[in-house]
């Protein structure tokens, strides 16, 4: 591909959390920064300005993610090392911040840990980009905060031409997938309805191997609740996220980054182009 996409410094086959989240800050801080001089002269209607003020609200939002993601990672390397903290005193028992545990519950608070961190900020991101690119109806109905799997990849009308197929046809499987495992073990601990999760309770065999029984759940909420399958997601193959959950998740998640930036990247730039058309005339 010609041009600026072609030389930039960004990787070619995936988006940086990071990355975007800055470029997202930066379209809705080149608004502020236009909007004190051309506000002067008048010419559009209050509400028009009362919103494009309101994007630095947004931006700082955003900029504060960023800690988010500092946070997810630490905690996902906690997660990946949970299984060499076998407690020096009983080999029974594991380190879990020093205090011993059995292992299936230093693995349990640990994943919590790693999948709420994930959705807290994804929840932001949505928040933010569901303000600036979704339909009035939704948009404006500040109580209601636009979620990812619920309102941008499930609720029809939601968002404008297109997008929501772009969302969901190349990341829906990924993000339901990500999303039924987050509110198993947020909502209902290690075990759903007499099934575990996990295949194992301790790491001798597979520390992150799911049950059987645990991942027909995963998916039949996926495909029955979410209207999600395995076609919808540009991986080839898909990861194995039943072998190895903390790395199955891992990449998931990596394509859930792609997703929600597609939506703010395209939410903040089209804002801006918004400011950059209605400002001219005053500037």
């Amino acid at each position: 591909m010609k041009g600026r996409w072609r030389n930039s410094e960004r990787s070619p086959k995936m988006s940086d959390i990071r990355q975007d989240i800055s470029a997202a800050c930066l379209d809705l801080d080149a608004i502020t920064d236009a909007l004190a001089p051309v506000e002067s002269k008048g010419s559009l209607p209050a509400r028009s300005y009362e919103f494009f003020k309101q994007v630095r609200n947004h931006s700082i939002q955003l900029g504060e993610i960023r800690n988010l993601i500092e946070a997810r990672e630490t905690a996902l390397a906690a997660l990946k090392s949970f299984p060499g903290q076998k407690n020096p005193d009983n080999p029974a028992t594991f380190l879990y911040n020093g205090i011993p545990v059995p292992f299936w519950q230093g693995r349990l608070l640990l994943l919590q840990s790693y999948v709420g961190t994930c959705w807290a900020a994804y929840d932001t991101i949505s928040k933010v980009a569901g303000v600036l690119i979704c339909t009035d109806k939704s948009a404006k109905n500040l109580a209601k905060p636009i979620k990812l799997q619920e309102d941008l990849l499930s609720l029809p009308n939601a968002v404008g031409a297109h997008l929501q197929d772009h969302l969901k046809g190349a990341y829906g499987w990924p993000i339901g997938i990500s999303y039924a495992i987050r509110n198993w073990v947020l909502h209902d601990g290690n075990s759903k309805d007499g099934i575990d999760l996990f295949r194992y309770s301790t790491p001798e065999t597979e520390a992150f191997q799911l049950s059987e029984d645990g991942w027909s759940k995963i998916v039949e909420r996926c495909t029955n609740r979410y209207k999600v399958d395995e076609t919808l997601t540009r991986l080839d193959p898909f990861p194995s996220v039943r072998a190895n959950l903390v790395s199955g998740l891992s990449a998931c998640h990596a394509e859930v980054d792609e997703a929600i930036c597609f939506v703010l990247l395209a939410a903040t730039g089209g804002i801006k182009l918004q400011a950059q058309i209605l400002f001219r005339r005053d500037s």
